[in-house]
């Protein structure tokens, strides 16, 4: 029998509506929710169901599961009968009851040779320049890694890359290029197909131009323009030119972005998912576990955004979490540099 909302987070009203074998239950299977939350793995966890021996990763303080594990139990009205430190301070034991029982015993030993194989993770979040309204200062004091990239020529372009400059933000410039279809909007600075050479050039250079501070350049739309073998070509020379990187935003899976910035060595990085596509709740935090997944299986990986509610909502709960489970955000330049 699996205790109500267990897996989730205890209230006051959850835990006074369990009865006593009930709560019982829960104290006991609040343990593997508490370390499973810090990135513990069911191969460190040995022993019997009375006595857990749980090995602590080197990249994991045993002082936070310590205080973790003590906190959800107090809340579930669980006492600690015993907790001590081993003599060397590598060894924590607690011993937890519940109304004068004795129910089980913990000992979290640490051990230098684990390590939480979490992965780097960089999000982008695209699309800035329309407004400046306050969730787009939301975004801005989101996380330091966040990347924000910038549309340019719009009338908050410049005024959003200095605050997000100001607050120490990696900034793209978010360059429009031509989709396939007939019917999408145009913008000043767009690079299309049919365009000559010197005009992709003028545009490129004027779009980097307002876009103060930009790093790199990932590509708005582009699903026609991306599999353009000369237009790609030249946009790669001039942000080797300008000394940026080229981040592939992948709205064609047969982009050649990647391969000629690659092949001209230019810095570059293609996006790993979009977070965002169905702009709902579920799929958003679905896609941000997604995207956990990756960095697990690769070692790193990135997620493009957009500057909607929702996304902000997901974002502000789930990376923090992953945090705690040992993954680790970093800028997209970081990324870029590490990569390549």
């Amino acid at each position: 029998m699996r205790s109500p909302g267990l897996g989730k987070q205890w209230n006051d009203n959850a835990v006074a509506q369990l009865d006593e074998p009930a709560r019982k239950e829960a104290i006991r299977f609040s343990m593997y929710r508490v370390l499973f939350d810090l990135g513990i793995r069911t191969d460190w966890l040995s022993g019997s169901e009375y006595h857990k021996i749980v090995r602590i990763p080197a990249d994991l303080s045993s002082d936070r599961a310590y205080a973790d594990l003590v906190s959800t139990f107090r809340d579930l009205g669980a006492t600690l009968l015993k907790a001590e430190v081993s003599a060397k301070g590598d060894k924590k034991t607690i011993v937890v009851g519940y109304g004068g029982e004795r129910l089980f015993e913990m000992t979290l030993v640490e051990d230098q040779k684990l390590v939480r194989v979490g992965g780097k993770i960089a999000v982008v979040i695209d699309d800035f320049g329309y407004s400046f309204k306050p969730r787009i200062h939301e975004f801005l004091d989101l996380n330091p890694t966040i990347s924000i990239s910038i549309l340019p020529g719009l009338d908050y372009s410049e005024e959003i890359a200095l605050a997000a400059a100001e607050r120490g933000l990696d900034i793209l410039l978010h360059m429009p290029m031509e989709p396939e279809g007939d019917e999408f909007p145009r913008y000043d600075y767009m690079l299309r197909t049919r365009l000559k050479d010197k005009e992709i050039r003028s545009r490129l250079r004027k779009a980097i131009k307002s876009v103060p501070l930009a790093k790199g350049m990932n590509n708005h739309m582009g699903s026609l323009a991306t599999i353009d073998t000369r237009l790609m070509e030249i946009v790669m020379q001039e942000l080797k030119r300008s000394n940026c990187f080229f981040l592939d935003s992948m709205t064609n899976a047969n982009s050649v972005g990647y391969t000629i910035a690659k092949r001209v060595s230019l810095p570059c990085e293609k996006n790993d998912l979009f977070l965002d596509a169905i702009a709902e709740e579920p799929f958003i935090r679905s896609q941000v576990n997604r995207l956990a997944e990756l960095a697990v299986k690769h070692g790193s990986a990135i997620g493009i955004g957009h500057p909607e509610q929702l996304t902000l909502e997901v974002l502000k709960s789930e990376m923090p979490k992953l945090e705690k489970k040992g993954f680790k955000f970093v800028s997209i330049a970081e990324l870029v540099k590490q990569e390549n």
